[in-house]
């Protein structure tokens, strides 16, 4: 072997990481989902909807991480890699989205204390859930030790969890019976 070729072992603590992080979500989602009304089509579509989305990165990320474990990695090169700018890009479309499709009307409403309305609490997240798993995605397979995109791998990684958390949130005071 050549001195000039350096093997890197991947470091799969981030990966895994997230994809314990979506999977809690998803199962926390999927728990919610069953105490929601019968009458409650619109909220039932959201909420497999979320599920998906978290499923599909979960399984993306297990896959991308999995198959290239093996695969010696490149040399670091000095600019920030493509995908954790496509990463950063994503959460990022899908923080503004959200925020601007009911995200902000619901901080008002819990800032008020309103109580939460799970069907316009989530339609942002809903509506933009590609980009938002999408962007987990690119977060987490982004990341590389020593690499100059770690910090906007963990930024995405970070937006998918500001997300997600108020998203369970409300799933289970819907679930509860607590809100509409």
């Amino acid at each position: 072997m050549s001195e000039a070729v350096v093997l890197e072992k991947r470091n799969l603590a981030v990966p895994i990481a997230t994809i314990a992080i979506l999977a809690v979500g998803w199962i926390i989602n999927a728990v919610a989902f069953f105490g929601f009304p019968e009458n409650a089509p619109l909220e039932w579509l959201y909420s497999i909807g979320i599920s998906v989305d978290l499923l599909f990165a979960i399984v993306a990320i297990a896959i991308v991480t999995f198959a290239r474990r093996a695969k010696p990695l490149p040399p670091l090169k000095s600019t920030i890699g493509g995908f954790a700018l496509t990463a950063i890009i994503l959460s990022g479309a899908a923080l503004v989205g959200t925020l601007a499709l009911g995200g902000v009307q619901a901080i008002l409403r819990i800032g008020g204390g309103e109580p939460l309305r799970y069907m316009y609490d989530v339609q942002g997240i809903f509506l933009m859930g590609v980009p938002w798993a999408a962007g987990a995605v690119f977060a987490a397979i982004s990341y590389r030790t020593g690499a100059r995109g770690n910090v906007l791998a963990f930024i995405s990684i970070g937006i998918t969890v500001l997300l997600l958390v108020p998203t369970l949130i409300s799933g289970i005071v819907y679930g509860l019976g607590l809100s509409n």
